[in-house]
């Protein structure tokens, strides 16, 4: 009753908009939401060959492939708990060589495509959002010695050339495939003979729109990803500095400009980033970081003196 009446006394009108203070029905006051906090698993390469899933809250790991099996590369993500790769063996007995996912969450290996050519040699290979159609792009699919990117529908088999490179272009093709959320197209990296471009690939009309100004490759490969919302890309210059920009190409605005690495990866929620830390002009890889974009601040993931340096998902 105290504290009521201390509200009833007369007060100076500069004092008057303290009586919500008072009143039974005022708001409480807001609390800013809570930092993103690292979940879900991440997919990290070690160099001399074992692929780990590690959980991303804890940094707890497990190995899921040795020796090229299940898996002899990973190429891309399924986007939803499992990545694409291309299964064989360089050991005795030569399995088929396929295109399978890997669940990130239970370990499970699906074989996608069960068997293919051994003249095949796969570059790149996404699953669409919608987990019917692979996007493909290797040597000799289409033809001997041709590389070529393609659609292939999983339910017939079916597949449509999107993609070829050009006679007076042999060595041009598209790596590192991202799908659109409305699968109207892929990001991708565009290779040519010394250079390299970020790029939009427009799958109705076969149309390459580069994003980037031309990037030499002879310093090092080139990553990217796309963030979930398919709004940012995040890529590496050769130089090893990471970039981030709009669909349209322009810089976007609110993310870090003084990372320094490779293999950019977005959380699941696109809240935070993973990437692989290259600190000095030879960008050696020595780790794998988290950049949570709401503070900026920047955590290891990775011991410094582990082997797991290269992010190659995170779902």
């Amino acid at each position: 009753m105290a504290a009521v009446r201390a509200c009833l006394r007369p007060f100076p009108l500069v004092l008057a908009l303290g009586v919500l203070a008072c009143s039974e029905g005022s708001p409480a006051p807001t609390m800013p939401p809570p930092l993103a906090t690292p979940v879900g698993n991440l997919l990290l390469y070690d160099p001399t060959g074992p692929i780990h899933v590690v959980e991303a809250a804890s940094g707890e790991g497990r190995e899921v492939s040795r020796f090229g099996e299940p898996f002899m590369w990973v190429s891309a993500s399924l986007g939803s708990d499992g990545h694409v790769a291309l299964g064989g063996s360089t050991g005795v007995g030569q399995p088929d060589r396929g295109i399978r996912q890997l669940d990130l969450r239970s370990g499970n290996v699906t074989t996608l495509i069960s068997s293919v050519d051994r003249t095949v040699l796969f570059a790149a290979a996404r699953l669409s959002p919608d987990g019917t159609t692979l996007a493909l792009t290797g040597i000799g699919i289409t033809a001997p010695g041709r590389v070529s990117t393609v659609t292939m529908d999983l339910d017939s088999g079916v597949q449509t050339l999107k993609f070829i490179a050009p006679a007076e272009a042999p060595n041009q093709y598209l790596a590192d495939l991202q799908w659109l959320p409305d699968q109207s197209g892929l990001i991708a990296i565009e290779y040519g003979i010394d250079s390299a471009w970020v790029v939009h690939f427009e799958l109705a009309s076969g149309t390459i729109t580069r994003l980037t100004e031309a990037m030499p490759t002879a310093r090092g490969i080139l990553t990217l990803d796309l963030a979930p919302d398919g709004e940012t890309i995040a890529y590496n210059t050769p130089e090893g500095h990471l970039r981030f920009m709009k669909r349209s190409g322009e810089p976007a605005g609110g993310f870090p400009a003084d990372l320094v690495g490779r293999f950019p990866t977005f959380s699941p929620d696109g809240t935070m980033l993973a990437w692989s830390l290259a600190p000095g002009v030879d960008m050696e890889v020595t780790g794998v970081w988290f950049h949570r974009f709401a503070d900026g601040k920047e955590w290891p993931l990775t011991p410094a003196n582990g082997r797991l340096t290269w992010v190659l998902d995170w779902e």
